[in-house]
């Protein structure tokens, strides 16, 4: 299971928790409040200068909005206690999705007293999990749990199988994450140790994102997920082609990078250094809180073809030399951290 940009629909949820003071004799479809919804993208390019990674940014506004502006009037409100206003909306999702910025204005029409305690915001998949009223949330757990009994109960008892796999979980759905796995892991279900797991580090997940989701739910492993060796690698240590940037630099970026603060996904940092940081817990002199550490390697290429013809090169072909360093140096980092190490 790979949970994508689009994993739970474009469709959210915006939740207001608001009171008014009552008018009486006054209009109960008066408006209180209109919401706006708008985005707005801070573009994270990352361009190769003198061989090396620099992170640029570019405010970007997009104007159009997927949702209309939603009028809250005062019959929304029975009383003057605090309710939940919950409006779903959309938003629109790009290829830059891990930078957009969501702008939801609310605009007060001075109809009444306004108090708004919080907002929260949500997609369905924390809906159908913690919102839905408790009965519903029932059935959807029961619904889970029959999905794996029927999917993975013939597989869980043979010792070859290790667990139900998802790969790159979002991080701010790691309480989900969370919540499905302990359904797999009930005895009725498929039992202690068939937990969901998968790739739970990549490099274009940030160091604070991450930090947040092991927050929530201490992984049974670190998996991290980096392709080094890019299109426009060479296979040189020093003086590469024109264009192109040195074997060592994407060594480099392998072990560690560190391209400064997002303000939208905070720091941009990741790496082997930083994962093994996640696997031992932030706490080095303490192995008894250490969760195994797995790397994947790069051993084949990704490109894009149009007609059976090659228009771009993501990842070019490692040579087997190159698979066997990358393995090497990621023993090399893990004994630096005195942490154990499993390549795949």
């Amino acid at each position: 299971m790979h949970q994508n940009t689009y994993h739970g629909g474009q469709n959210y949820y915006l939740r207001i928790r608001a009171r008014i003071n009552q008018i009486p004799g006054a209009d109960s479809n008066d408006v209180i409040a209109t919401v706006y919804f708008g985005q707005s993208t801070t573009s994270t390019s990352v361009q190769k200068q003198n061989q090396m990674w620099e992170l640029i940014y570019e405010e970007e506004i997009q104007p159009e909005s997927a949702t209309l502006p939603k009028d809250i009037k005062a019959y929304q409100f029975p009383d003057n206690s605090y309710v939940d206003i919950v409006i779903p909306f959309t938003k629109i999702h790009t290829s830059n999705w891990g930078n957009e910025k969501l702008k939801i204005d609310i605009e007060w029409k001075d109809t009444r007293d306004l108090y708004i305690d919080n907002i929260s915001i949500y997609n369905r998949y924390y809906d159908s999990l913690f919102v839905q009223a408790p009965s519903v949330q029932t059935s959807i757990r029961n619904r889970i749990k029959s999905e794996f009994v029927r999917k993975f109960s013939a597989r869980a008892a043979n010792s070859l199988w290790a667990h139900p796999y998802h790969d790159e979980a979002m991080p701010f759905t790691y309480r989900c994450f969370k919540t499905v796995s302990d359904l797999a892991e009930l005895p009725d279900v498929l039992g202690t140790g068939k937990y969901v797991n998968g790739v739970t580090n990549s490099s274009w997940f940030t160091y604070d994102e991450m930090r947040f989701a092991y927050n929530i739910r201490r992984v049974p492993y670190v998996l991290y997920d980096q392709y080094p060796i890019e299109g426009d690698v060479d296979s040189v240590s020093t003086n590469p082609s024109p264009g192109k940037i040195t074997i060592q630099n994407a060594f480099d970026r392998l072990i560690n990078f560190n391209y400064g603060t997002n303000p939208i996904r905070g720091e941009i940092k990741n790496g082997l250094r930083y994962s093994i940081d996640f696997a031992q817990n932030h706490t080095p002199d303490i192995p008894t809180d250490d969760v195994p550490f797995y790397h994947t390697l790069q051993v084949c290429a990704q490109k894009t073809l149009a007609n059976g013809v090659v228009v771009s090169v993501e990842n070019r072909e490692p040579s087997y030399n190159e698979i066997l360093a990358q393995g090497w140096l990621a023993q090399s980092v893990m004994v630096q951290k005195d942490l154990c190490i499993m390549l795949l």
